[in-house]
């Protein structure tokens, strides 16, 4: 269980900002205001300075006491990764009034006493936030990618922070379930891209939605069995497919701000309809993730790209398939030249380990 606080907003209107005098604590432009940032609830928020006491001792206070009393096992801080810095005038801050590091270092010290606060209840408690960003990657768990919801994506982060940084869900709404190719293209790259399936509503498991909630079921499967590789390995290159694989094209939603944060299709999705990945695992395995986004069987040959290649277990090895909760042998092959022969029913997923012999 994760409920959801702001790490970065605090809403004037309430009675806690006049008791504890959170206006002290805000971050303030050159003139001495409050910045002020409006969302789709409408309500003006104050931006908090990350470097004030105050702050840091809410965020902290507010997460312990939501562990300790509430016992969730995690607690999702929003924005901290995600918002852009404000440079804070305020000279009875901690910091030189402008620019400088101490937006970072701010939220370095929140985070720290934050963990430790968490840490001292439950070992275990996890800390996320949105976005991915390097100067945290050390005091957060994991990183809600819900704003890689775009166009021309790349997995830069996962190729860097794989097996370091877990990253998790994606905006999905209802007007994607309803179109297979955008919901399957969304899922489908989250899954290769080596993040936790997600962020949806239970609307999924409406009677109109089936087909979305089928591909979900088979992926989420093939996730679980890939999990030393997905969620614990490195990301190590890519599967090469040929022939050339057919596109498929859709678009995929998103709240656009400027029409009041209608849901709209905001960005054109062009990609292959067959995906994949490659990993490796703690023991040196490989593990190749596929899915075919499209509607119609694909059959193809896989191979592994250089860097995949390098990465793998030298001389012969054994290739196995997992997919719809089964394992099948497909032999045994020279490493530096394989190359298999895949069927790929319409919107299906699967992974294929490959083990040293």
């Amino acid at each position: 269980v994760m409920p959801y606080i702001n790490g970065r907003l605090w809403d004037p209107r309430n009675a806690s900002w006049r008791e504890e005098k959170a206006a002290f604590a805000c971050a303030k432009d050159s003139e001495g205001h409050k910045y002020v940032e409006v969302y789709a609830s409408k309500v003006e928020l104050a931006i908090m300075c990350p470097t004030t006491a105050l702050w840091q001792g809410k965020i902290a206070d507010t997460v312990k006491r939501l562990i300790s009393e509430y016992g969730v096992n995690a607690v999702y801080i929003d924005q901290i990764s995600a918002a852009p810095a404000k440079l804070c005038y305020d000279a009875g801050h901690p910091h030189i009034p402008g620019g400088g590091d101490f937006w970072v270092r701010g939220y370095r010290e929140l985070l720290a006493k934050t963990r430790a606060k968490a840490r001292a209840v439950d070992p275990e408690a996890v800390l996320t936030t949105e976005d991915a960003a390097e100067p945290f990657a050390d005091l957060l768990d994991a990183f809600l990618m819900c704003n890689s919801t775009k166009d021309w994506l790349v997995p830069f982060y996962p190729a860097v922070y794989s097996g370091h940084s877990l990253t998790f869900g994606r905006y999905i709404f209802r007007e994607d379930m309803a179109e297979i190719d955008a919901f399957a293209s969304k899922v489908g790259q989250m899954f290769v891209f080596g993040a936790q399936l997600g962020w949806l509503a239970a609307d999924i498991l409406e009677p109109s939605f089936a087909e979305s909630a089928n591909y979900m079921k088979r992926v989420a499967k093939v996730r679980r069995a890939a999990t030393p590789y997905l969620a614990l390995g490195e990301l190590v290159g890519f599967p090469v497919f040929t022939p050339e694989l057919e596109d498929i094209s859709t678009s995929w939603y998103m709240m656009n701000p400027v029409h009041d944060f209608k849901i709209e299709p905001l960005f054109p999705i062009q990609m292959p309809q067959v995906i994949g990945s490659v990993w490796r695992a703690d023991d040196s395995s490989l593990g190749v993730v596929m899915t075919n986004l499209g509607s119609e069987t694909c059959t193809c040959t896989w191979s592994l790209d250089e860097p995949a290649t390098k990465a793998s277990p030298k001389g012969l090895v054994r290739v196995q398939r997992y997919e719809e909760g089964q394992r099948f042998d497909e032999g045994q092959f020279p490493a530096a030249k394989l190359s298999i022969t895949a069927e790929l029913p319409p919107h299906s997923a699967r992974l294929y380990t490959l083990i040293a012999i």
